[in-house]
């Protein structure tokens, strides 16, 4: 048996999923703008800000866990004024070019000799740039695990990265750490599971298209997972809202007010049956209400159009009548068999065309006028109309309730 064998029929079609995973691979780099912040935390160890204060530049930069250290010690001896002036030489990075936040003994010079002399107004001007730095940092906790899940986070784990001092690190570079070893053990896991699949298909193939089938559906699940988390925090970072299945909005329509939940495309077979079972019986909510309320107004529309015509086609005709009963010289028509007399017939037989209202008013009368009734081929062969009581769709066993349930037997 060929290793290929075992996920006959279970896997996409490999032009349609190579199709989706590059269609997938553009839409993750047109979201990596959001995510500047958290991969400078990531491969740098803290995000930046220039300012000039009495015309030299300097460099500000968020705090690391060793700084954090410093900086609580210190809050235990120094009134606001001088923790503030702390800060501010803790998280300078660079003054003119020339690289000092890896000193620590910088901190100490700075501190006395540049922002302990500054006017109040000046020390508060400069302190609301660290805190930006902070709610830039905090901001990037809300996207910190949909980073982990992007194509190009992977791609950038290293083994070097296990390891980092605490001069460097910091809460997001510790996070998606962790989650790089998680998955590294993760995909360790699956390596082994295929092994046991390959050893399983040797002594029986329908046993090994079973786990096949399961770890597929696993894999499915969990990718759905991801794929949910980057969509819920992409959507709050630009509406700053959530859009989750549990959010409900109330719309009046037609005097009647509905709780309307967010509108969710289905995300799983389970979610989709559902959708379906509404259908089928016959439940219908605001959005179906809405789609109702519009074939409403056409067909309203439709039926007041077509009483004008036939009422103009009822005057023309009257008039007609009345036009032929005037005196003057009356327009009779020849018979077939009288212009066969006169040898005028041809074999020419003249095309019939419809015009276009006839054409729109068939269609009309086809697909719009009739009501749309949801049911189901019954067994018989015949459409049935469905009701309330259409038949749900049974939980489906898992792997190890068929395998209970299974009685073998000798031959």
């Amino acid at each position: 048996m060929e290793p290929g064998d075992l996920d006959e029929g279970y896997e996409k079609d490999e032009a349609l999923e190579r199709f989706h995973d590059s269609e997938f691979q553009k839409e993750a780099f047109r979201r990596k703008i959001f995510y500047h912040d958290i991969e400078k935390l990531i491969l740098v160890g803290f995000i930046t800000h220039p300012v000039r204060l009495r015309g030299v530049p300097f460099i500000f930069r968020s705090s690391t866990e060793e700084m954090s250290d410093r900086l609580i010690e210190r809050s235990r001896a120094f009134d606001n004024f001088s923790l503030r002036s702390w800060i501010l030489a803790s998280s300078t990075w660079m003054v003119d070019g020339m690289i000092v936040g890896n000193d620590p003994s910088a901190e100490y010079l700075l501190f006395k000799e540049v922002f302990s002399s500054l006017h109040e107004k000046e020390l508060k001007a400069l302190y609301s740039i660290i805190e930006g730095l902070g709610t830039r940092v905090s901001r990037c906790f809300e996207l910190a695990e949909a980073y982990c899940y992007e194509p190009y986070s992977r791609n950038s784990w290293r083994p070097s990265l296990k390891d980092i001092p605490r001069s460097e690190d910091n809460p997001i570079r510790r996070m998606w750490r962790a989650f790089n070893l998680v998955e590294d053990s993760r995909e360790e896991d699956f390596n082994r599971w295929e092994h046991t699949r390959a050893s399983v298909a040797s002594m029986t193939s329908k046993g090994a298209k079973a786990m096949a089938t399961e770890e597929k559906k696993l894999r499915d699940r969990e990718k759905m997972r991801r794929n949910s988390v980057i969509e819920e925090a992409i959507t709050k970072r630009l509406s700053g809202t959530e859009t989750l299945d549990g959010n409900l909005v109330s719309v009046t329509l037609d005097g009647e007010t509905f709780e309307v939940p967010v509108i969710m495309s289905p995300r799983s077979s389970d979610e989709l049956f559902a959708e379906m079972d509404k259908a089928m019986k016959n439940k219908k909510d605001y959005h179906d209400l809405v789609v109702d309320k519009y074939k409403r107004g056409i067909q309203e529309r439709f039926e007041q159009e077509r009483e004008q015509r036939e009422e103009l086609y009822r005057r023309a005709s009257e008039q007609a009548y009345e036009d032929s009963n005037s005196e003057g010289t009356p327009l009779v028509g020849y018979t077939s068999e009288q212009l066969r007399e006169m040898k005028l017939t041809t074999p020419f037989t003249p095309k019939k065309e419809y015009a276009p209202n006839e054409s729109s008013s068939r269609l009309y009368d086809r697909y719009v006028k009739q009501e749309v009734k949801v049911g189901w081929i019954g067994v018989k062969g015949l459409p049935e109309e469905a009701g309330n009581d259409a038949p749900t769709r049974a939980p489906q066993p898992s792997l190890d309730e068929a395998l209970k349930s299974r009685k073998p037997t000798l031959r």
